[in-house]
C-alpha cells in the first residue's frame, strides 16, 4: 500500500461513561501525521512517516481513558496477508450438559481435516459422558473418518437442513459470542496467537461473563459479594477486552 508507514491498534481500559471517544475526531488532531481513521474503533492508519515514540505520546494525550498502543509497519501487516495468517480455523465442542454454559474447550489447527474433527469428539467426551446424540451441518469436515468415528462411538447423528443456522441455534449462538465478543476487536496473525486469545476468551467466557437464562450468573458460579466486602473493581480479562467486577477491601 503505497505511502503506508503504520497501523495503530488500540486497546482501552476502562472505557465508558464519561471516556469515549471519536475516532474521526482524534485523527483529524493528529493532522501532522497524516492520520486515517479506518473505520474499526481503534484502528488508524499513520501515513507519513516519523518517530514512533513522538506519535505514542502524542495519541494518548488524545485519549481519555488509559490505553495499550501496538504499532505495526504497514509492510509487515501486508507481508502477513499474503501468507495468511488467517488460516487457523476455531472449532468449538457444544456443552451438553446446559446449552449456554457454552463450549467446554476450543482447539485450533491451519489445516482442519475429517480425523483431527474426530479426535476434538473423542477428547471432548469420555467415554462415561458421551451424548446421544450429535448435531451437525454438512460441512465437509464432517467427512468419513469423523462419521465412521461418531458411529464407532455409538452417537446417533442428527445433520440440519442446507442452510438452515437456526436449527443449531445453541452452536450458533456460542460462535457468534466468540465472533462478537473476541475475535472482531482484533487481529489474529498465527495459530499460536488464535490459540492463546480464544484461552483466554474461554477462561472469562465460563467464569464471568453473565448469562440471562442463569440468573445473570456465569457457569461457573459466582458468589454474592455484599457492599461490606469492600469497593468495586474492574479486573481486566482478555487482555483488557472485557472486565470482570468484583468487591475488594481496600
Amino acid at each position: 500500500m503505497p505511502g503506508m508507514a503504520l497501523i495503530v491498534f488500540l486497546r482501552g481500559v476502562n472505557v465508558g461513561g464519561h471516556r469515549t471517544f471519536r475516532p474521526s475526531i482524534v485523527a483529524r488532531e493528529l493532522s501532522d501525521y497524516d492520520v486515517l481513521n479506518v473505520g474499526a474503533a481503534g484502528t488508524f492508519v499513520v501515513r507519513k512517516p516519523g518517530s514512533r515514540a513522538k506519535f505514542r505520546t502524542a495519541l494518548l494525550r488524545k485519549l481519555p481513558f488509559e490505553a495499550e498502543i501496538v504499532l505495526c509497519d504497514g509492510r509487515d501487516l501486508m507481508r502477513l496477508e499474503t501468507e495468511n495468517p488467517f488460516g487457523a480455523w476455531p472449532v468449538c465442542c457444544p456443552c451438553p450438559h446446559h446449552p449456554v454454559a457454552g463450549a467446554l474447550r476450543v482447539s485450533v489447527t491451519a489445516h482442519p481435516t475429517a480425523e483431527w474433527t474426530g479426535q476434538q469428539l473423542r477428547e471432548a467426551f469420555p467415554f462415561d459422558q458421551l451424548p446421544r446424540y450429535l448435531l451437525r451441518d454438512r460441512d465437509a469436515i464432517f467427512g468419513l473418518d469423523f462419521r465412521e468415528q461418531v458411529r464407532d462411538l455409538g452417537i446417533q447423528e442428527v445433520l440440519s437442513t442446507p442452510r438452515s443456522p437456526w436449527q443449531r441455534a445453541y452452536v450458533e449462538r456460542v460462535i457468534g459470542s466468540i465472533r462478537r465478543e473476541c475475535l472482531d476487536h482484533g487481529i489474529v496473525f498465527h495459530e499460536a496467537s488464535l490459540r492463546r486469545t480464544l484461552n483466554l476468551y474461554f477462561d472469562y467466557y465460563h467464569r464471568s461473563r453473565t448469562h440471562l437464562s442463569l440468573g445473570k450468573d456465569s457457569p461457573e458460579p459466582r458468589p454474592v459479594q455484599p457492599p461490606e466486602l469492600g469497593r468495586v473493581v474492574a479486573v481486566s480479562q482478555v487482555g483488557g477486552l472485557h472486565h470482570r467486577y468484583e468487591r475488594r477491601a481496600a
